[in-house]
Order: structure tokens, then C-alpha cells, then sequence
């Protein structure tokens, strides 16, 4: 800080150099010079020796002039030195040869005395006050001891109006130009406050932005005078777990904690050496926990190779190195599904015909990258020749058109095999709507298009296959016509002469047999109607199977109805409560489809027949979008572990001495379902009932782990 002397020296300075100064010490000694002229020429007229009385006006022209001199060298001040001290010593010499302390020329002495503090240096005016009072005081003395001449006449009016008329223009011009000096210094002081106070104010919003600046960057931002904490913007603080406020005047080994401190030590020794230091390092935060920080620390303006502080930056690259990281792994995931895919992705520039392959594609390619050129006409040349038409021609056609692009062609490797590329590409534009570059990719299909001859020959095997398969299914279904027409006619005629026969010994003979007899007859007769009946259900089942399939909307609710109403009109005397859902309907074959809920609700009908209290319900269910109907009754039931069996033909789970049956019901409802596209499984739990769950659309759900599917019948 400059002291007040530093501070008086660099005004006295200052104002040396003002032309208001030097305006006036040149009015000064004008004056001096006119004044003293004028005195001089008016000494004849009042005094016999005119030289005696105007020494002290020759020394103050003398020093006037002297004074001119040197304000026209520029040396403003000695010119002041010597005009004042020259003046001041004139003065004080007019006084001894003038009546001294009685002479006019007293009154001229403050004038100098002014000049000088408002020009000279301090001591230079101290001097001369003092000098002034000493010279008073010998002009006293050297009067009273008679010293001192003294004249006998006083010096005439006009001689002290001169003096009184000169000193006053004198001092009117040292007060004019001092105050004047005054008024323009506070003039030029209002108009530097003003600029300062303009400065000031673009300096206050400059630092209001600086600092909106700061505390909103997406960075933590820090200096230190040493390891001390001097500013901090509002995310550095709150990383660290402190405030703006609080975080100022701490050590850094308080702020980061020992061991990080530590860490950091060597780096920040290096910016307080006067090096830049740039790292990355992770750091632990209580707001953010641990974030990977990229470091950037700046020396504050070091001198002779220290720094007295440092600045810091810290960017948050948490988010960007694990983006590089995932976009790594998208990379080498995009390279390995392309070596797993056998596709390879290129790039055209249209402009300057080179073009770029990714790894996957020199593999394809079977060329090494040294070995590939990099121009389109490069590529041209790995095509088989006989697909060059066509490359050419797609190649046009993309330039004109918009949108994408594919072709299938050949290339040849380097030992002289032919593989199969799918190629796919879009052109995209510049501003000016030409075409800059193409993104493609390029498959090899040589495994596909093998595949896909293959198959064909596999196909017209095939199709030779079937055409005999379906002759001999012809074949097979017209014996099995002729097979169910045997057993129709040619077994159903002895049987009912046995059953006959023997009903007729029974009626005529009754009497000649004795009871034993009489048991075989009847066995004899039970045993041909069950063997007729189950020709019958063999029969059944074969035209289940056979059976052509229209397709119609079936009222399966109704249809239930008339078969449960059919059979409690043949068994008047049993109770059985029934639950038919209405409107369930379906949509398939009539015929067969009565088939399928006769041999389901009769099943359900037989094996309730020892329930004091039956039920049959029959209803709809919905199951992932799927609909399933279903057949419930609380019936004998049976033992799941065999419910494998329970849709195979002459399978039966009951002994026919509890409940009667040939064991075709089931296997020809399962037989419906299979044709309609559908699925049939049952659950039960012995004496607790069975519930037969199917479906006709030959899709949706799976079925429980406990059903059986009728596809498997």
C-alpha cells in the first residue's frame, strides 16, 4: 500500500505537470515582469537615486525571465523553484534597501509563501515560512540596533499603489489558478466516480453472472490459498457434505478426509509449484456417493516458480465412462452378433468412392485388409462376374430412387469358391439432394441358400412321398370300408342266430334243461349282445373317424339339455339335480359333436347312478383367452394314476360287474376333439367325481400337468 508521502508526492507530480500549472507561473512571471517594468519607470519621478530603491524589482525580473526560460524547456519544476524562492528573495532584498519591515513590500511576501506550498515540496515550503520568519526577524532586529538604513521619506503614493496593485494581481492569479486547479481536479474527480461508479456496476453484474455462472455449471469449482478452502461454488461444497459458507477458511485434509488427502498430496504440490495438473480419480461423496472425477488444477498466478494457491475443476464422468462402457460392450456385442450372424456392415463415400468394411466383413470377404484396395471398383471385383449386371443396375437405380435397397449376388474367395451375400443398403443426401454416402450391410447366405436347395429336392421327395402315402391311405380306407361292412354283415348275422337259438331253447326246451343249462343259454346269449354291441361302438368309432366335417355354429347348452332329458325320461326313478350354463355354444360338426357330449354326460350319467343325491353340471370357461367347456359330476371318480389310460379304446377303470361299458365312449369323444383341433383331459378323486375339461379350437393354453391330451389318443 503506497504511503502519504508516495500519496503527496504523486499529486505534486501530478500537478507539475498540469497546464493549469503551468498556465500559471507563465502568468506569474508576466505579471512579475510587467509589474516590476512599470515600477521601475515610475522610480525617476519619486526618488533621486532610482537604482537604490528597485534592486529587488531588477532580481525579480531576473527571476522572472529565468523562470520563462525554463517553462518553455519543459522543466516545470525548476521554473517553480526558482520563481518562488527567486521572488521570495527579491521581496525580502526590496524590504532591507526599502524602510524594511515599514515598506509596502511586506504585504507581497504570503504570496510566495502560497505558491510555494501549493507547488514545492513540503520541506521546500517549510523552508521558506521559515525563512520568511527568520528574515522578519533580523529586519527587527538590525532596525533596532540602527543597522538599517532608513529613509526619511515614506515612498510616495503612486510608487505603493504599484506595489499594492501588483502584489494584488499577484495573488489574484496564484488564488484564480489554485482554485481553478481545484475546480477542474474535482471536476475530473466527479468524472472518474462516475466512470468508476459505471466500471463498478458492470464489474457487480459481471460477477452476479460470474457467479450465476458458477454455482449452475455442471461443475465443481474451488480455489485454495494454499490447502486453505478460499471459494467454492455450491455443488463443490455440497459434494463434500458442507455449504458455500461453511466449506471457506477449512484445510483440504478436512474437506476430502485423510486417506484422499493423502492421495491427493503429490498432485497438489505440483500446482502449488506452478504446474497444471490434469487426472482422473474417484471420489466418495455423502450426496452422490462414488462418482469418477476428471481433475483439472490450476496454480494461482505463481511467482518465481511457487504458487501462493490453486484453482480447481472437477467434471463428473461417472454417466460418460460408463456410457463408454456400455457403448464398448454394444460394440463388441454388435461384433460378436455379427460373427455369430455372418454380417458385416460397410460404408460408401459416394463423393470420393471409398468405401470401409467392418472385421466381420473382411472374414466374410475371406481378404485380408492390406489385401482389399478400399474403392467401390475394389469391391466390384470380389463379384462374380455373372452378377455384375445386376449389381450395376441396383447401384443405379438406389442413386435415383429413395428408400432401401437389397440384392442377392455371388463372390468369389481367393481358392476360387462361390459363396451367397444378401446385401441391404440405404443412400443418404446432402442439402444440395445429391447423393454423399451409403450404410449397408452384407450376409453371408451360402449355408441358407444350400439349406433352401435342399429342402426343395426334400420337397419334390416329399411331394412324390405323399402321393403314394395318400394312394395307399386310399387303399387302406376303402379295406377299412369294406372291413367295417364285414363286420356289419357278415358278424352281426351269427350272432343274432346265436342269440336267437338260444332264446328258442330257452322258450321250447325250458323244461327238458335243468338249471344249470339253463345259466349257459343265458351266458351264452349275454356274451353274443355284448360282442354285438361292441361291434356296434367299434363301428362307432371308425365312422367318428371317418366321417366328413362341416363347420357350423352348435347350441352345445341346448344340445346338453336334450341328452340329459333323453335319459331321465329312460330312468324315471333316479334323482338327479342338473346345472346347464346357458349359451355356450361352439363351432364344428353337429353330428359329431353330439357324439361327444352323449358319450361325456352318459359316462356322467352312469357313474352317479349310486349317489343318493347326483349332480351333473355343464359349463363354460374362459383361460388365457382360450374357451374351455366343461363336464362335472360327483360321481364314484377314479384314481388319477391311471388316468393315462382313460382315452384309449377299450381302456376301462371300473370292472363291468359295478358299472357296464365297452370302453370305446371315451376314446371316440377324445377321437371328436382330436378332429376339431382341440384338447380333452379329466381330473377326479375317487368317490368325489370327475371333471372332463375340453376345447375346440385347437389352440391357447396348455393344459394342466394331470390332463391328457386327446392328440395323444
Amino acid at each position: 500500500m503506497s504511503s502519504r508521502a508516495d500519496l503527496h508526492r504523486d499529486f505534486r507530480e501530478s500537478l507539475l505537470h498540469d497546464e493549469n500549472t503551468r498556465r500559471l507561473l507563465r502568468i506569474f512571471s508576466g505579471l512579475i515582469l510587467v509589474g516590476s517594468l512599470v515600477y521601475i519607470a515610475a522610480l525617476p519621478y519619486s526618488f533621486t537615486v532610482a537604482v537604490s530603491r528597485g534592486g529587488g524589482i531588477l532580481a525579480a525580473i531576473l527571476c522572472a525571465l529565468a523562470a520563462l526560460v525554463l517553462l518553455r524547456q519543459g522543466s516545470t519544476l525548476a521554473a517553480a523553484g526558482v520563481l518562488t524562492w527567486g521572488i521570495w528573495a527579491a521581496m525580502v532584498l526590496q524590504l532591507c534597501i526599502n524602510n524594511g519591515l515599514r515598506s509596502p513590500s511586506l504585504m507581497g511576501l504570503p504570496i510566495p509563501i502560497v505558491l510555494a506550498g501549493w507547488l514545492l515540496p513540503a520541506r521546500s515550503a517549510i523552508a521558506l515560512v521559515i525563512a520568511t520568519i527568520l528574515a522578519g526577524l533580523a529586519l527587527a532586529l538590525t532596525e533596532r540596533a540602527g543597522l538599517l538604513p532608513l529613509m526619511k521619506y515614506a515612498s510616495p503614493p503612486l510608487i505603493v499603489w504599484i506595489a499594492f496593485s501588483v502584489y494584488i494581481a499577484l495573488a489574484a492569479v496564484v488564488a484564480y489558478h489554485i482554485f481553478r486547479g481545484f475546480r477542474l481536479r474535482h471536476e475530473a474527480l466527479r468524472r472518474l466516480g462516475l466512470d468508476l461508479a459505471s466500471r463498478l456496476d458492470e464489474l457487480t453484474a459481471r460477477d452476479a453472472e460470474l457467479r450465476l455462472l458458477m454455482d449452475n455449471v455442471p461443475a465443481m469449482i474451488c480455489a485454495y490459498e494454499g490447502m486453505v478452502c478460499r471459494f467454492a461454488n455450491p455443488l463443490y461444497a455440497r459434494f463434500f457434505g458442507f455449504t458455500t459458507e461453511s466449506i471457506v477458511g477449512r484445510h483440504l485434509r478436512e474437506i476430502i478426509g485423510e486417506t484422499a488427502f493423502e492421495q491427493a498430496r503429490p498432485l497438489i504440490e505440483q500446482a502449488l509449484a506452478g504446474e497444471q495438473v490434469s487426472y482422473r480419480g474417484r471420489r466418495s461423496s455423502p450426496a452422490f456417493g462414488d462418482r469418477l472425477m476428471e481433475v483439472k488444477l490450476v496454480p494461482d498466478h505463481p511467482e518465481h516458480g511457487r504458487a501462493s494457491g490453486f484453482y480447481g475443476l472437477f467434471f463428473d464422468v461417472t454417466e460418460q465412462e460408463q456410457s463408454a462402457e456400455a457403448l464398448h460392450k454394444s460394440e463388441a456385442r454388435l461384433k460378436e452378433a455379427q460373427r455369430i450372424g455372418l454380417v458385416g456392415s460397410w460404408e460408401l463415400d459416394i463423393v470420393s468412392r471409398r468405401i470401409a468394411f467392418s472385421d466381420e466383413l473382411y472374414r466374410i470377404y475371406e481378404r485380408e485388409p492390406s489385401a482389399f484396395g478400399g474403392t467401390f471398383e475394389d469391391l466390384l471385383k470380389l463379384v462374380h462376374p455373372d452378377d455384375l449386371p445386376g449389381i450395376r443396375q441396383a447401384w443405379l437405380d438406389s442413386a435415383t430412387a429413395r428408400g432401401s435397397f437389397e440384392i442377392e449376388h455371388r463372390i468369389l474367395t481367393p481358392d476360387g469358391r462361390i459363396k451367397h451375400l444378401h446385401v441391404r443398403w440405404e443412400v443418404f443426401r446432402g442439402g444440395d439432394g445429391k447423393p454423399e454416402r451409403a450404410l449397408g450391410t452384407a450376409q453371408d447366405i451360402t449355408e441358407q441358400v444350400r439349406a433352401k436347395k435342399e429342402i426343395q429336392r426334400l420337397n419334390e421327395n416329399l411331394e412324390a412321398r405323399v402321393r403314394e402315402r395318400t394312394a395307399e391311405l386310399q387303399t387302406a380306407n376303402r379295406e377299412l370300408e369294406s372291413f367295417a361292412y364285414s363286420i356289419s354283415h357278415d358278424l352281426r348275422a351269427p350272432l343274432r342266430g346265436i342269440d336267437g337259438f338260444g332264446q328258442l331253447l330257452l322258450e321250447e326246451y325250458r323244461d327238458r334243461l335243468d338249471e344249470q343249462g339253463q345259466d349257459y343259454l343265458n351266458r351264452m346269449r349275454n356274451a353274443a349282445q355284448r360282442m354285438g354291441t361292441l361291434i356296434d361302438d367299434i363301428l362307432e368309432l371308425s365312422r367318428v373317424s371317418r366321417k366328413s366335417m362341416g363347420r357350423e355354429t352348435v347350441d352345445l347348452s341346448r344340445l346338453a339339455g336334450d341328452i340329459l332329458d333323453n335319459k331321465a325320461k329312460s330312468d324315471p326313478l333316479r334323482r338327479v339335480d342338473i346345472a346347464i350354463a346357458p349359451g355356450c355354444t361352439a363351432i364344428g360338426d353337429p353330428q359329431l359333436l353330439r357324439v361327444l357330449m352323449e358319450n361325456l354326460l352318459e359316462n356322467a350319467w352312469k357313474y352317479t347312478r349310486t349317489k343318493p343325491q347326483a349332480r351333473i353340471e355343464f359349463a363354460q370357461e374362459t383361460a388365457g383367452g382360450e374357451t374351455i367347456h366343461v363336464v362335472r359330476d360327483n360321481g364314484v371318480g377314479f384314481d388319477m394314476r391311471y388316468a393315462d389310460r382313460l382315452f384309449g379304446p377299450f381302456q376301462r377303470l371300473h370292472k363291468p360287474e359295478e358299472f357296464e361299458g365297452t370302453g370305446i365312449g371315451l376314446a371316440s369323444a377324445a377321437r371328436v376333439v382330436h378332429r376339431h383341433g382341440g384338447r380333452i383331459w379329466a381330473e377326479a378323486e375317487v368317490g368325489q367325481g370327475a371333471t372332463f375339461r375340453f376345447t375346440l379350437a385347437g389352440s391357447g393354453t396348455e393344459s394342466p400337468t394331470s390332463a391328457i391330451d386327446a392328440t395323444a389318443v
